[in-house]
């Protein structure tokens, strides 16, 4: 019976996730390797989904590497590139993990969380590791430091002992942080260090509305003025906005920033930000949206905390590249075809953009942009859906079921697939139909080699 070029892809897809799958498991020394004069050491690890947690545990090493004797030999790693029973290999393991959606792992952790969970119980109580937990979240979830709970727990299961209490972190809370710092100061030779120290200046350069007449929210490009280098923030970062003294909220960049001759000898840096008018179930407008969409004028200045999110730089340009987003994960999708906008003229890979509103009649946000996009070739191929339809296709997740042939092919090819939005809505359903169409094993592959990028909130 002849096999359909679609059995075929699927064939070599199947083949390729087996291997890579293979490839992709770390190759480190297991525990029963140790010796006794293994040398005192300190392991900094992270689990990151937007790269908050990535940026405090580089911040952690660099301190802990600098000024810390008694932290001994100290590395830093992902959790995505470490096995649990290599945790023996070190006295202290400082770990500083993110809690995202329903009390969920960042996708980095994923497999470590699972290898965990089929730990025996005390199994590395032997070996007298020690650890530290930073949890970091957002207290207006339900499931506040979830993950950081959790790793607490089951660590204290393995067998391992708690170096201190775990120390939980309200968005980047300075006083929060400063009870990690407190302890750090106490159990290493370090100095405390302040959260403040890349906090940078902005003011409104231009504001719209990129629904106008729409009986949705209003979705609102804001346009800031960096007072900072060029590369102060780049495309894929995420950008903390100090709405007042103690509430901080974050937001996707939502271009590829550029600089603003200003005449002086410092130039600014204009930064776009795509932002959602959101209402509290009281009736009231949410705090950060309504601040950037209606009082934030061009007098007053703005403090911005930059930290990485995706760092496009590492990306692959010439393979193919699935870009996902919904609602105001819009900033997402802009920041990087954006990037892949600038790198075209040498790197003319195809770009896949699925793009998710509520009216097909009202919401057409940055319309004339990703339809310049499609005629100059920067886009190969441009889906967008609408939730209010009435046709089949209503959602990002139906795109990718009728094109899953294409999808498979772009990924057979090295392709990476980024989404951005709202982790409930977008992130879950999208994520749920990639596994269900290329499986599990090869979304963990994506996952382990940096090729399923998620920017969700």
């Amino acid at each position: 019976m002849e096999m359909t070029v679609a059995g075929v892809l699927t064939w070599l897809w199947l083949l390729s996730s087996v291997y890579f799958y293979r490839q992709s498991q770390p190759k480190m020394p297991k525990a029963d390797t140790l010796t006794a004069n293994t040398p005192a050491s300190t392991l900094v690890l992270y689990a990151s989904q937007s790269g908050q947690a990535q940026q405090v545990a580089e911040q952690l090493y660099q301190q802990l590497a600098a000024a810390a004797p008694d932290a001994g030999h100290t590395e830093l790693a992902c959790m995505s590139a470490m096995d649990v029973d290599t945790l023996v290999h070190y006295q202290r393991v400082l770990v500083i993990a993110s809690t995202y959606g329903a009390g969920e792992p960042p996708d980095s952790a994923r497999r470590f969380v699972q290898r965990l969970k089929h730990t025996a119980h005390q199994a590395l109580a032997a070996h007298d590791s020690s650890f530290a937990v930073l949890a970091l979240g957002d207290r207006s979830y339900t499931h506040f430091c979830a993950f950081g709970d959790y790793l607490e727990a089951e660590f204290s299961r393995v067998g391992m002992r708690p170096l201190w209490p775990q120390v939980q972190v309200d968005k980047l809370a300075p006083k929060d942080l400063s009870r990690w710092q407190q302890q750090l100061s106490q159990h290493f030779d370090v100095q405390p260090t302040s959260s403040q120290s890349n906090t940078l200046t902005a003011r409104l350069g231009h504001r719209e509305v990129l629904n106008p007449g729409s009986p949705n929210p209003a979705l609102c490009l804001v346009s800031l003025q960096l007072q900072a280098p060029l590369h102060a923030v780049q495309a894929g970062d995420i950008v903390d906005i100090q709405i007042n003294a103690t509430e901080r909220r974050s937001y996707s960049v939502a271009n590829a920033p550029h600089s603003i001759p200003s005449g002086e000898t410092n130039a600014s840096t204009q930064v776009d930000l795509i932002v959602r008018q959101q209402m509290r179930s009281d009736g009231t407008p949410g705090l950060g949206s309504f601040y950037l969409t209606e009082r934030l004028d061009a007098a007053s200045e703005v403090k911005v905390i930059p930290r990485r999110g995706v760092d496009w730089s590492r990306v692959n340009a010439q393979v193919p590249l699935i870009v996902i987003g919904a609602g105001s994960g819009l900033a997402g999708v802009r920041s990087a075809l954006c990037w892949r906008a600038q790198i075209a003229a040498t790197h003319r890979a195809p770009t896949w953009c699925i793009y998710g509103e509520r009216s097909a009649t009202y919401d057409r946000p940055c319309d004339s942009e990703l339809l310049n996009w499609q005629r100059d070739g920067t886009l190969q191929r441009l889906d967008r859906v609408w939730s209010a339809s009435q046709g089949p296709l209503r959602y990002a997740q139906d795109v990718l079921h009728q094109h899953a042939d294409l999808l498979r092919q772009y990924l057979l090819q090295g392709g990476y697939i980024y989404v951005c939005g709202n982790a409930q809505g977008l992130g879950q359903s999208v994520d749920l139909a990639l596994h269900d169409l290329v499986g599990s094993t090869t979304m963990q592959v994506l996952t382990n080699q940096g090729r399923y990028l998620r920017d969700i909130y």
